[in-house]
């Protein structure tokens, strides 16, 4: 039910290498030298609940990656190269508590982008590019207790928003380039 294969050499993954393991609950391929991932990788893995991707070199995540991993409780995404996320990126999973996107190259995130994600309480975005945020990108999250945005390149905040996020607790900020919160 867990499959480790942190801190190989592996460049490239076929697709259908995960067919037939239904039962895998847990997945880590972090410290690699993975540049890219098939669409279809996580496609049979209905069980799926953390998958550990971090200190990789992925550059994007192929839209529809996640579509079947409706169980998915934690994905760390951390630190690679992404510079964009997809729209429907998390569309489906409405299991997920808590996301790591931190040390990415993320100058944006698309206004949706956590539409589905309701159960996530803890969201981590420091050491991107980002900068701005749409006044309405954390809306559905209403089990958001703890949003870290440090070292990233934001120099305002919209005022509503954490207008729906009633169980935000922890809100982390520093070394941004804020000059104005509304």
């Amino acid at each position: 039910e867990i499959l480790y294969l942190h801190e190989n050499s592996l460049e490239i993954l076929p697709a259908g290498i995960f067919r037939n393991n239904v039962k895998l609950r847990e997945l880590g391929l972090s410290t690699n030298q993975l540049k890219e991932l098939p669409a279809d990788l996580f496609q049979e893995l209905y069980n799926l609940e953390d998958i550990r991707m971090f200190k990789n070199q992925l550059e994007t995540i192929p839209s529809g990656l996640f579509r079947n991993n409706i169980n998915l409780k934690i994905i760390h995404l951390n630190p690679n190269q992404l510079r964009e996320l997809n729209v429907d990126q998390f569309k489906i999973l409405f299991s997920l508590e808590i996301l790591w996107l931190s040390h990415n190259k993320l100058e944006t995130l698309p206004l949706g982008l956590f539409r589905s994600n309701e159960k996530l309480r803890e969201l981590y975005l420091s050491d991107n590019q980002l900068r701005e945020l749409h006044a309405d990108l954390f809306e559905e999250l209403s089990s958001l207790s703890m949003l870290e945005l440090s070292r990233n390149k934001l120099e305002t905040l919209p005022g509503r928003l954490f207008h729906r996020n009633v169980m935000l607790r922890e809100v982390r900020l520093s070394n941004n380039l804020l000059k104005e919160i509304h």
